[in-house]
């Protein structure tokens, strides 16, 4: 993903590839609460119920930057994360960062989120697992015992047809569970959605996701899930939130 900010009119353009990339996966579903099948935009023609699924970050560590592993526009910000890295603002917080810096988003209301976030108690790593009941299942001639964990996903519909959603899973290198958010935006919120449709795509097409004053909220929005997360990631945001507006 690269952006690009105007001052007038004020808004910001994301440009992101139209190929799956990484943390930028594309789906279909016919309704906003199911689970999407991924597919291969350069071999699938694009539908109306085509939807990016993007693993939005907010950070990067100094050490990955100075690598040049990752990129950011804000190496002149840092804050020390849950873990105690050096860290600094990246992706999700330049956005947020231009839209303050051209007046999508008022200072204050970046201000009221921090302190909003600072006193949350409830955390979605923190959520009940459900486990199902015990039941023999023979299979190759091998008696097994079986039982099914539930881990939650949660939605959140936000303007435009964009919606968060945090999946709940098991950490895959350590104990215990992890939220994973994603940013969910539907072919028909990107402003240039309707030229790709009926067509399949190739590693030079750019999807422009525009940030103007109608949505500039779905910036705050994120980063209010993200401080939900977990406590680890409550911090992250605080001092992110901070680093942004100077304080």
């Amino acid at each position: 993903m690269r952006f690009e900010a105007h001052e007038s009119p004020a808004e910001i353009h994301a440009l992101i590839n139209a190929v799956n990339d990484g943390r930028f996966r594309f789906k279909k579903r016919s309704g906003n609460f199911q689970f999407g099948s991924s597919f291969a935009a350069t071999t699938t023609e694009f539908s109306g119920q085509v939807y990016l699924e993007w693993q939005i970050g907010y950070d990067v560590t100094i050490i990955d930057v100075t690598n040049e592993k990752k990129n950011t526009s804000l190496t002149g910000l840092t804050f020390t994360g849950a873990n105690g890295e050096k860290k600094h603002p990246y992706e999700l917080s330049e956005l947020l960062f231009e839209a303050v810096r051209i007046g999508l988003v008022r200072k204050e209301d970046v201000v009221s989120l921090s302190e909003e976030a600072a006193v949350f108690t409830e955390f979605l790593d923190r959520v009940p697992i459900s486990v199902g009941e015990l039941r023999p299942v023979s299979l190759n001639g091998l008696d097994f015992k079986e039982t099914t964990t539930a881990l939650p996903t949660y939605f959140l519909p936000l303007d435009g047809g964009v919606q968060i959603e945090v999946s709940v899973q098991k950490q895959q290198y350590a104990a215990g569970i992890q939220p994973m958010l994603y940013l969910c935006v539907p072919i028909s919120a990107f402003a240039n959605g309707r030229e790709f449709l009926g067509l399949k795509t190739v590693s030079a097409d750019r999807l422009d996701y525009v940030i103007d004053v109608s949505n500039a909220d779905v910036l705050l929005g994120v980063f209010r899930v993200f401080a939900m997360c977990s406590a680890a990631h409550n911090h992250d945001v605080h001092e992110i939130l901070k680093a942004i507006v100077g304080r």
